[in-house]
């Protein structure tokens, strides 16, 4: 099955295993089987696309894609319109994108699958021995298709032919691009091509002849398999150090002027972004981290009050109880905000800065040589954004951090004192890709408690008040207490010590190592 990996799009048809849809930047959820375009060396035969089929089957249950995309948001999608797409006018405008001399027909063009993610359609075609996806949205209709979808897509063309330009990070090449539905298939798309590797899953995980895992082998890797994992972290730390070099006031969606591809292509700007999951509404950029959370935390309180007040008669116990929790949980949610690492201390007058990262940097986002662990192509950029630093382009990749995601899985996830080991390693590549004059590897090895608090706050609702649950089971102190007395006991407003506590105890989850050396 190796040789054929190397010749079939292999890398991104396994679906994701993270579905979490409450990422605040992340506008969709990986659609990695977009980059399944690979350049051959000859055209594959069915026999092998059939065998890779086989493979991803018994892939899959460890990976399992969601079970539909209208689970998300079926007002802001049609699939089956887009899936009625036929054949023929996808291979007419891969003709139109690539074959500029007219030296083909869409009799040349193989449609060798249709596959897709939660938010795109994708059709993989073959022309001249040489892969290539056409991304759709599946919101891409008439009555769907929106000002601000046009613009998200934009951003995301543009954004990776700037950092194809400007770093060595291997990023898929996109052929052509429209945010408009007049052309051969009646819809917005991306065509893009020559993604290489096979999902960094295979490499750093052990699987059995059955491809389930391994648990042992993978708990106890063989010097192969470790010499593997070495080599792909610190090749994607090296790789993410490379986005250190821009920096931006604000966080949100990156607007371009021109097409980044030309010469004197000025940078892109930040400014109003979408949470395309819920609407269409732009939000504004903001400056502030602390500002921004401390606006979700007043919104999900006044949520709450409203609750309080259409629920409880005047004056009843339980009201003037509730009352006192919710007054408690927001002195809560300030000490962890006022902890939250690496911004601007409230009285302090320096200013916020921000950076890249990948918006989705998982497993199966990043291909990689199937022997020696080398990434080959990381894909799926949709949603990219300029974030705080802490959560930026030094961070744990998604894969590091899963035990601190809503739906680890242990089952199919390594366990956390396996990860520790990995993110102490991926910490030290880190240190080492960017040298002495850079400081932003101290947010590295704990920034998966970055990513949580920041997550959980920015998402409102529910998630604040399951953020609160998972903290006190994190603080040894509050772990045996119960969580409503103590909340209520902290409203009263006059828990000097146990304030005291928290601020410490924050401070702990941001950095364990210091305080346990």
């Amino acid at each position: 099955m190796e040789a054929i990996f190397h010749n079939v799009p292999l890398g991104g048809l396994i679906p994701w295993a993270n579905t979490d849809a409450a990422r605040p930047h992340k506008q969709t959820q990986t659609d990695a089987v977009a980059a399944a375009a690979f350049h051959t060396t000859e055209t594959s035969s069915e026999s092998q696309v059939n065998d890779v089929r086989e493979h991803l089957s018994a892939m899959s249950k460890h990976y399992p894609a969601s079970s539909s995309a209208e689970s998300y948001m079926p007002e802001r999608q049609d699939i089956h319109r887009i899936m009625d797409i036929p054949d023929s006018a996808y291979k007419q405008l891969l003709l139109e994108a690539v074959d500029h001399d007219n030296k083909f027909t869409v009799d040349d063009c193989i449609n060798l699958r249709h596959t897709g993610g939660s938010y795109n359609h994708v059709a993989i075609l073959e022309l001249n021995k040489i892969w290539y996806a056409i991304k759709v949205p599946l919101q891409g209709t008439p009555e769907l298709w929106k000002e601000a979808d046009a613009l998200e897509l934009r951003s995301e063309v543009f954004m990776m032919k700037y950092l194809r330009k400007h770093t060595s990070i291997p990023i898929m090449e996109v052929f052509k691009f429209e945010t408009t539905l007049d052309n051969s298939i009646g819809a917005p798309y991306m065509i893009q091509a020559g993604a290489k590797g096979i999902p960094a899953q295979q490499c750093f995980l052990a699987l059995d002849d059955d491809y389930e895992i391994d648990r042992v082998a993978n708990e106890h890797p063989s010097a192969a398999l470790e010499k593997r994992r070495r080599t792909f972290l610190r090749d994607l730390a090296s790789k993410m150090a490379e986005l250190r070099k821009f920096e931006f006031n604000k966080s949100g969606m990156f607007y371009f002027e021109d097409d980044s591809d030309m010469e004197d292509a000025k940078p892109p700007t930040v400014g109003p972004y979408f949470e395309l999951l819920f609407s269409t509404e732009a939000r504004p950029a903001y400056s502030s981290t602390r500002e921004f959370l401390g606006e979700k935390i007043q919104q999900w309180t006044a949520d709450q009050e409203k609750h309080i007040e259409d629920k409880y008669p005047e004056d009843s116990p339980t009201k003037l109880q509730k009352i006192m929790q919710l007054k408690g949980a927001v002195a809560f949610l300030d000490c962890a905000l006022l902890e939250f690492p690496g911004l601007p201390h409230p009285e302090e007058e320096d200013e916020e800065t921000f950076v890249l990262n990948h918006p989705d940097l998982d497993f199966q986002n990043i291909l990689v040589h199937p022997k020696s662990g080398l990434i080959l192509s990381i894909i799926d950029w949709q949603g990219i954004r300029a974030v705080p630093r802490p959560i930026g382009y030094s961070s744990l990749p998604l894969f590091l951090r899963k035990d601190w995601e809503p739906n680890y899985d242990l089952d199919i996830q390594l366990p956390p004192w396996i990860l520790d080991k990995y993110r102490d390693m991926y910490t030290d590549f880190m240190k080492e890709a960017l040298g002495p004059d850079n400081d932003d590897a101290a947010y590295t090895r704990h920034s998966y408690w970055h990513w949580y608090a920041y997550e959980q706050i920015a998402a409102g609702d529910s998630s604040i008040s399951d953020f609160i649950d998972r903290i006190m089971t994190e603080i040894p102190f509050l772990s045996r207490l119960d969580r409503d007395d103590f909340l209520a006991r902290l409203g009263s407003g006059d828990w000097d010590s146990a304030q005291e506590m928290l601020l410490l105890e924050f401070q702990k989850l941001c950095n364990p190592h210091k305080y346990n050396n």
